[in-house]
């Protein structure tokens, strides 16, 4: 805590207003030192109040200051997170508070920019004009990485910590757990405390002096408060009050299990049938996915390309590299690349500039609502072998394929749906689009023979691309 004076004070308070002790997790977050800091677990722990009394630390630690306080939308920032600020602050430590610049400013000229933190062009640009000394997110887990990296890019106000600061909820292996939970341990830079208003192995409380610090990072809740908690759906309080990072609402297909799906590579028989599916981007990650069929019509995803920022002259060079003396059965790709975009007859369509490279693709079926029920039905162990019908081999070339899996979620927008209309989030689900393309291929077809497309096929063609097995 800091203290202005000897009667203005800077920390936590009550619902009295009265200056209150930080919890502990908040004490060792007010501690800490890393270049990027991270409250997340349970809802009700005081992740938000540690957020607000460390923005009025690093306002008041530093003389003319600039700080982005931020939320994905004004609108939630206004309601939770400002509330909160004006609830803490001593209003002494207020010089001014511009509301349509959405601007607070302090007595020593430091000032608080609130804004919301979408994808929009204009948020983008307005962060990417400041000379930040430090960044606050609320709800962290609801923007995108590249909002929080064009944010932390403008910490470079030189009287200041040029540090970011966030709290989250768990939202699965998302890029914030990615970065945190995954990493953060291997990397000094990044710092994580989790709270849980209610341990997992502990029966609910049922009355206020079972709810200590042993078993709840906030003991000021009032115990049925934390049973109404834990009476919600399972899946909610997994999230919610225990602070799984693995079990959250929304998930498409919340039936894929690594320790399920995932499985140590094994050599291939040869005799079955192998497959490459494509789907196609350039600013967005292509995503090709090898895939190989048992005798008993096991699915089996054993290799992967994935890359952004390539043309079609890469992304064929490293497709044959990985299919080398392997016999392809089908070339299945995303309808996309058949279309001709620019209008003109004498416009090449993308198929036809992988065609330039002896890559010939066939039409994937781009059924979304059918395809996404068929993939759940692959990944659900069959009523008779107690065993799914797809896996994947767990290599590092796979891994983005698992990443997409485990954050493919429904599309939450408010309205109405039904089992027509509801789709998923159209994002970052490109290595998800070829596992759907293939399946409705496997679904929709009789099994074929082999059928020689390998760089075999290629034998007496004249070619100049080196790269290719001739």
């Amino acid at each position: 805590m800091i203290e202005q004076g000897s009667d203005i004070y800077i920390g936590f308070r009550n619902a009295d207003s009265d200056p209150s002790p930080a919890l502990p997790a908040q004490e060792t977050l007010l501690k800490s030192r890393q270049k990027h800091v991270l409250a997340a677990g349970s809802l009700g722990w005081g992740k938000t109040d540690w957020l607000v009394v460390q923005v009025i630390i690093e306002a008041m630690s530093f003389k003319n200051n600039l700080i982005v306080l931020g939320r994905k939308t004004l609108a939630a920032l206004k309601k939770s997170t400002l509330i909160s600020l004006f609830d803490i602050i001593d209003h002494r430590l207020i010089l001014k508070h511009d509301k349509q610049d959405q601007c607070i400013t302090f007595i020593n000229n430091s000032k608080v920019f609130y804004m919301q933190l979408d994808e929009s062009r204009e948020a983008v640009q307005k962060v990417k004009s400041m000379n930040i000394g430090a960044v606050f997110v609320d709800q962290i887990e609801e923007i995108s990485e590249n909002t929080w990296i064009a944010c932390i890019g403008q910490l470079r106000r030189k009287n200041a910590s040029r540090r970011s600061f966030a709290t989250a909820n768990p939202a699965g292996h998302d890029w914030v757990w990615k970065r945190f939970v995954k990493k953060g341990g291997m990397n000094e830079n990044y710092f994580l405390v989790e709270g849980k208003i209610w341990r997992e192995d502990v029966p609910p409380p049922t009355k206020q002096s079972d709810v200590k610090p042993i078993y709840c990072d906030n003991s000021n809740l009032t115990w049925d408060y934390i049973v109404d908690r834990l009476a919600q759906p399972e899946r909610w309080v997994k999230r919610f009050v225990f602070g799984s990072w693995d079990n959250y609402e929304g998930l498409v297909w919340d039936m894929f299990d690594e320790k399920v799906h995932g499985i140590k590579p094994f050599e291939i028989p040869h005799w079955w049938n192998r497959y490459v599916v494509l789907d196609h981007g350039h600013r967005n990650p292509t995503a090709v996915g090898f895939f190989a069929v048992s005798g008993d019509g096991d699915v089996y995803l054993y290799d992967l390309h994935y890359q952004a920022g390539e043309w079609v002259d890469h992304h064929a060079g490293a497709i044959w590299s990985k299919i080398g003396e392997d016999q392809i059965t089908r070339f299945l790709a995303d309808p996309s690349i058949f279309h001709n975009r620019g209008g003109l007859a004498t416009d090449t369509t993308i198929a036809g500039q992988y065609e330039e490279y002896g890559l010939f693709w066939d039409s994937a079926m781009n059924d979304v609502n059918g395809g996404l029920d068929r993939v759940a039905r692959y990944l659900k162990a069959d009523a008779m072998t107690g065993t799914p019908k797809f896996y994947y081999f767990n290599t590092p070339q796979v891994e983005p394929f698992v990443e997409e899996m485990q954050n493919y979620r429904w599309d939450d927008k408010e309205g109405v749906k039904t089992a027509l209309t509801e789709k998923p989030i159209k994002k970052h689900d490109h290595a998800c689009d070829v596992l759907r393309y293939f399946i409705n291929y496997m679904d929709e077809s009789v099994e074929p023979l082999p059928i020689n497309r390998s760089p075999q096929w290629l034998k007496g063609k004249q070619s100049t691309n080196s790269w290719k097995v001739i």
